[in-house]
Protein backbone atom coordinates (compact mmCIF):
# COMPACT_ATOMS: atom_id res chain seq x y z
CA UNK A 1 0.00 0.00 0.00
CA UNK A 2 2.68 2.70 0.74
CA UNK A 3 4.27 2.24 -2.59
CA UNK A 4 1.03 2.66 -3.97
CA UNK A 5 0.51 5.81 -2.08
CA UNK A 6 3.33 7.71 -4.07
CA UNK A 7 2.93 6.21 -7.53
CA UNK A 8 -1.00 6.43 -8.31
CA UNK A 9 -0.85 9.84 -7.19
CA UNK A 10 0.56 11.54 -9.87
CA UNK A 11 -1.69 9.97 -12.98
CA UNK A 12 -4.97 9.56 -11.60
CA UNK A 13 -5.48 13.10 -9.79
CA UNK A 14 -4.97 16.76 -11.44
CA UNK A 15 -2.43 18.58 -9.86
CA UNK A 16 -4.79 21.41 -8.16
CA UNK A 17 -5.68 18.44 -5.80
CA UNK A 18 -2.49 16.15 -5.95
CA UNK A 19 -0.86 18.29 -2.77
CA UNK A 20 -3.47 17.76 -0.28
CA UNK A 21 -4.40 14.51 -1.38
CA UNK A 22 -1.19 13.12 -1.08
CA UNK A 23 -0.67 15.16 2.51
CA UNK A 24 -3.43 13.08 3.52
CA UNK A 25 -2.85 9.64 2.10
CA UNK A 26 0.64 10.32 3.81
CA UNK A 27 -1.02 11.06 7.61
CA UNK A 28 -3.60 8.34 7.29
CA UNK A 29 -0.51 5.85 6.18
CA UNK A 30 1.56 6.98 9.20
CA UNK A 31 -1.36 7.15 11.33
CA UNK A 32 -2.31 3.62 10.43
CA UNK A 33 0.85 2.11 11.13
CA UNK A 34 1.82 3.53 14.54
CA UNK A 35 -1.27 2.46 15.61
CA UNK A 36 -1.05 -1.08 14.08
CA UNK A 37 2.75 -1.21 15.74
CA UNK A 38 1.16 0.04 18.81
CA UNK A 39 -1.86 -1.74 19.35
CA UNK A 40 -0.58 -5.35 17.62
CA UNK A 41 1.29 -6.75 20.68
CA UNK A 42 -1.33 -6.43 22.87
CA UNK A 43 -3.91 -7.79 20.53
CA UNK A 44 -1.44 -10.85 19.54
CA UNK A 45 -0.89 -11.44 23.38
CA UNK A 46 -4.84 -10.98 24.31
CA UNK A 47 -6.25 -13.22 21.30
CA UNK A 48 -3.96 -15.50 20.44
CA UNK A 49 -4.66 -18.06 17.35
CA UNK A 50 -7.86 -16.18 17.10
CA UNK A 51 -5.68 -12.78 15.96
CA UNK A 52 -5.17 -14.41 12.56
CA UNK A 53 -9.26 -14.77 12.08
CA UNK A 54 -10.07 -10.98 13.12
CA UNK A 55 -6.39 -10.50 10.07
CA UNK A 56 -8.26 -12.49 7.40
CA UNK A 57 -11.62 -10.36 8.10
CA UNK A 58 -10.11 -7.08 7.38
CA UNK A 59 -7.84 -8.66 4.21
CA UNK A 60 -11.02 -9.85 2.77
CA UNK A 61 -13.02 -6.63 4.07
CA UNK A 62 -9.79 -4.80 1.66
CA UNK A 63 -10.43 -6.74 -1.26
CA UNK A 64 -13.98 -6.14 -1.64
CA UNK A 65 -13.26 -2.26 -1.39
CA UNK A 66 -10.59 -2.42 -4.04
CA UNK A 67 -13.08 -4.83 -6.12
CA UNK A 68 -15.85 -2.61 -5.87
CA UNK A 69 -14.39 0.90 -5.69
CA UNK A 70 -10.94 0.85 -7.67
CA UNK A 71 -11.04 1.01 -11.65
CA UNK A 72 -8.29 -0.35 -13.03
CA UNK A 73 -6.10 2.33 -15.53
CA UNK A 74 -3.42 -0.45 -16.10
CA UNK A 75 -2.42 0.40 -20.35
CA UNK A 76 -4.81 3.57 -20.34
CA UNK A 77 -3.34 6.95 -21.68
CA UNK A 78 -3.90 9.93 -19.25
CA UNK A 79 -6.97 10.91 -21.48
CA UNK A 80 -9.00 8.02 -21.09
CA UNK A 81 -8.43 8.06 -17.20
CA UNK A 82 -9.76 11.22 -17.71
CA UNK A 83 -12.48 9.61 -18.96
CA UNK A 84 -12.87 7.27 -16.87
CA UNK A 85 -13.22 9.49 -13.95
CA UNK A 86 -15.69 11.49 -15.11
CA UNK A 87 -18.73 9.49 -13.96
CA UNK A 88 -20.28 10.51 -10.87
CA UNK A 89 -20.76 6.67 -9.54
CA UNK A 90 -17.85 5.11 -7.03
CA UNK A 91 -18.14 1.59 -8.11
CA UNK A 92 -16.13 0.47 -10.71
CA UNK A 93 -19.06 -1.86 -12.80
CA UNK A 94 -20.92 1.92 -13.19
CA UNK A 95 -17.46 3.72 -13.73
CA UNK A 96 -16.12 1.14 -16.84
CA UNK A 97 -20.07 1.30 -18.07
CA UNK A 98 -19.88 5.34 -18.43
CA UNK A 99 -16.28 5.32 -19.68
CA UNK A 100 -17.08 2.80 -22.70
CA UNK A 101 -20.38 5.53 -23.49
CA UNK A 102 -17.91 8.18 -23.19
CA UNK A 103 -14.58 6.53 -25.64
CA UNK A 104 -16.85 6.17 -28.01
CA UNK A 105 -18.63 9.42 -28.20
CA UNK A 106 -14.86 10.79 -28.29
CA UNK A 107 -12.97 8.38 -29.78
CA UNK A 108 -10.17 10.30 -31.30
CA UNK A 109 -9.42 11.75 -27.77
CA UNK A 110 -9.34 8.43 -26.32
CA UNK A 111 -6.68 6.22 -28.39
CA UNK A 112 -5.98 2.61 -26.32
CA UNK A 113 -2.62 2.34 -24.86
CA UNK A 114 -1.54 -0.27 -27.56
CA UNK A 115 -2.75 1.89 -30.19
CA UNK A 116 -0.93 5.41 -28.80
CA UNK A 117 2.14 3.51 -28.91
CA UNK A 118 1.90 2.38 -31.97
CA UNK A 119 1.28 5.74 -33.51
CA UNK A 120 4.33 7.83 -31.41
CA UNK A 121 6.75 4.91 -32.21
CA UNK A 122 5.87 5.35 -36.09
CA UNK A 123 6.49 9.56 -35.55
CA UNK A 124 9.54 8.92 -33.85
CA UNK A 125 10.99 6.16 -36.14
CA UNK A 126 9.77 8.85 -39.06
CA UNK A 127 11.40 11.79 -37.29
CA UNK A 128 14.90 9.82 -37.34
CA UNK A 129 14.61 8.71 -40.90
CA UNK A 130 14.31 11.89 -41.93
CA UNK A 131 16.49 13.80 -39.92
CA UNK A 132 19.32 11.29 -41.38
CA UNK A 133 18.07 12.04 -44.96
CA UNK A 134 18.33 15.83 -44.35
CA UNK A 135 21.63 15.35 -42.80
CA UNK A 136 23.37 13.28 -45.58
CA UNK A 137 21.69 15.47 -48.27
CA UNK A 138 23.40 18.30 -46.37
CA UNK A 139 26.98 16.52 -46.16
CA UNK A 140 27.18 16.05 -49.99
Amino acid sequence: MRSALWVSHTCTVPSNVDRKRLTCGTSGWSIGCGTVSLAAPRMFSALGPNAFYIHAVFNLFAVAIVFCFYPEVACRTLEEIDLLFASKSPFVWATEKRFRELKAQHAGLALGGEELRRKRLGEVMGEKEKGGVQMLEAAS
